[in-house]
């Protein structure tokens, strides 16, 4: 029986006759429309979208997995919280995976946060929507959830000795142990759940805690780890498996979550000469896509970007507000940005991409709020004189310069710059890196003002920007491995966070 009918004991809503009945977000009046996904094996799953008037105003998409004896009706309640903070909500009956597909390719909702909420059975859904999609999330919250069934199993007085009979086994363990450290996580657990103990929420957060330390399938320690900053685990005395969500500060506590999880500034990224915007936007999509949203330029010529690549084809920048109707056509060549808006700037450039960077960075500092630049050079001449005979000669027929050198010696103070390299580039020596240093350490060109200080005080604040310069050498770093070696984005992260945490720049 337990081998057979384990389905129906899981999952019994799935199992009621039909008519059934479904709550609507009509009867709570909320603005809705009915969707229906299918899977890839053809199955239709109803579900409702609790939505905004204007759905691009929308602060994200809550997805929300209800728990194993309900339907997706009765998370309504839940989901009025969240929409009247401002957010689109949709609620899903199982399967996690077509909802996420639905929002990424909506045309609307694609381009908004996407957080995963899940109860219960719901959370081992969202937990595992989650290990999934993890690069396409914004953040997940788990209410009285389980480490796996089996785990649940052996706590069960009469039957605890079968739970390897499980062939519903909900991993959630295993997947949250495999989740990135840069994906925000809010658990949430009531000490009275007497379904699930609280003690597997506990283990959940244990997990979590220490997840991505080690490398997976190998179980060496990860060099690139960078511990969770952003999870929060809240326990609620008096919560029972159903009523957590009726505690106080419960909500309190989810909507600070998500204030925080929200973006804390756009990093625009310039590749190198010999790849694409992909290449880059792989790799911070992986590190910073749950705290920054991500700009991938083009350079005319390159990629799938018309023209033919020049010096000066590869500077001409737009700035104009991130919602221009012409923001698809920019990608071309160039990108957007609003020096008025209340979000963080900040510039990052590889090889050629540095050049481009510091040269963007020295035109527009008014605009911009912080500059990284990894491995590239003081000037395109300086490069071809580094190669062994043919160098000097060939420097003088350079009609391309990048005179990276002097144009980050005309870069405000105020703006911190990171300055990144390999000593074992054999492209771009260090050198290179090291006479860019010694030029932004001294650069002097004062363009930003603080009203009401006095000339004292403005310079004490200017040398405070100085100070967060750093120029780090990684001993193993090549010119295109740098950023895999040890350390490499906690000190990125670091800095990020001293330069929209520390002084403000605008």
């Amino acid at each position: 029986m337990i081998w057979y009918n384990q389905r129906m004991l899981v999952y019994p809503s799935g199992f009621e006759a039909y008519p059934r009945s479904v709550d609507s977000p009509k009867e709570y009046h909320l603005p809705y429309e009915d969707v229906e996904l299918v899977t890839k094996d053809k199955v239709k799953l109803r579900c409702y979208l609790i939505r905004r008037d204007e759905l691009e105003k929308a602060r994200g998409t809550v997805i929300m997995f209800h728990g194993n004896a309900m339907n997706h009706g009765e998370a309504i309640p839940r989901a009025a919280k969240l929409f009247y903070k401002g957010f689109n909500v949709l609620t899903v009956e199982y399967r996690g995976s077509a909802a996420i597909d639905y929002i990424l390719t909506h045309p609307v909702l694609s381009d908004l946060p996407i957080i995963i909420y899940g109860q219960s059975l719901g959370g081992g859904v969202a937990i595992h929507a989650a290990s999934k999609n993890a690069n396409k999330l914004s953040a997940l919250i788990v209410e009285n959830t389980f480490t796996s069934i089996p785990d649940l199993v052996k706590g069960l007085p009469l039957i605890r000795r079968f739970s390897w009979l499980c062939t519903q086994r909900w991993k959630s363990a295993s997947k949250m142990a495999h989740l990135p450290t840069t994906l925000p996580i809010l658990m949430l657990s009531g000490l009275m759940d007497e379904v699930i103990p609280f003690s597997h929420m506990e283990n959940l957060w244990k997990v979590a805690k220490t997840r991505g330390r080690q490398k997976r399938n190998k179980g060496s320690l990860n060099e690139q780890y960078h511990p969770p900053e952003e999870d929060i685990y809240r326990t609620f005395p008096y919560g029972t498996h159903n009523s957590t969500f009726l505690q106080f500060d419960y909500w309190e506590t989810i909507l600070e979550f998500l204030d925080n999880a929200e973006a804390r500034g756009t990093i625009i990224v310039f590749h190198g000469n010999s790849c694409d915007r992909g290449d880059l936007l792989e790799i911070f999509a992986s590190q910073l896509r749950h705290h920054y949203n991500i700009f991938a330029a083009e350079y005319r010529g390159y990629g799938r970007s018309e023209g033919t690549p020049t010096e000066k084809g590869s500077y001409i920048i737009y700035f104009l507000p991130m919602y221009s109707a012409g923001y698809d056509d920019l990608e071309l060549s160039g990108l957007c940005l609003d020096a008025q808006a209340a979000v963080d700037y900040i510039i990052y450039g590889h090889s050629l991409g540095g050049a481009v960077a510091i040269h963007v960075t020295s035109e527009n500092g008014d605009k911009i709020d912080a500059l990284v630049v990894e491995n590239t050079f003081t000037s395109l001449s300086a490069v071809i004189r580094d190669f062994p005979v043919v160098g000097w000669p060939l420097s003088i027929f350079c009609t391309e310069k990048w005179p990276s050198r002097s144009k980050i010696k005309r870069i405000p103070r105020e703006i911190p710059i990171l300055l990144l390299g390999g000593m074992a580039d054999k492209l771009v020596r260090p050198h290179q890196m090291r006479s860019l240093w010694r030029a932004a350490k001294n650069r002097g060109q004062i363009k930003k003002s603080w009203p009401n200080k006095s000339s004292a005080e403005t310079e004490e604040a200017e040398d405070a920007y100085v100070s967060q310069d750093q120029f780090i050498l990684f001993p193993d770093g090549d010119h295109r491995t740098t950023h895999e070696q040890g350390g490499y984005w906690t000190i990125i992260h670091g800095f990020l966070d001293n330069v929209i945490d520390g002084t403000p720049t605008k």
